[in-house]
């Protein structure tokens, strides 16, 4: 949900900077407007590439944790729960 949050927040910053440019074009300089469509372009780029990122990340993460539970947890030992050589019937 973070990684959301921020891509959203990086694609709506490069709207606000665009919309900011064209409201305002005749008053910056050349230098502020290609600062800025820079900028635009850099959040933009930046917010996909992280959403392509995590396109692939979050199935991996969620096959190793599969791996790590079905290994750890699931085959573990049982007694490891188990502590001073009390059993649940003893108790």
């Amino acid at each position: 949900m973070v990684q959301a949050l921020v891509v959203i927040s990086l694609e709506h910053r490069s709207k606000i900077i665009r919309k900011h440019i064209e409201e305002r074009a005749e008053t910056l300089s050349v230098y502020e407007v290609t600062k800025l469509a820079k900028r635009s372009a850099w959040c933009h780029r930046y917010g996909r590439g992280l959403d392509s990122f995590f396109k692939i990340m979050y199935p991996l993460i969620f096959v190793i944790f599969l791996i790590i539970y079905r290994f750890v947890i699931i085959e573990g030992d049982e007694n490891k729960c188990i502590r001073d050589g009390y059993r649940h019937s003893e108790l």
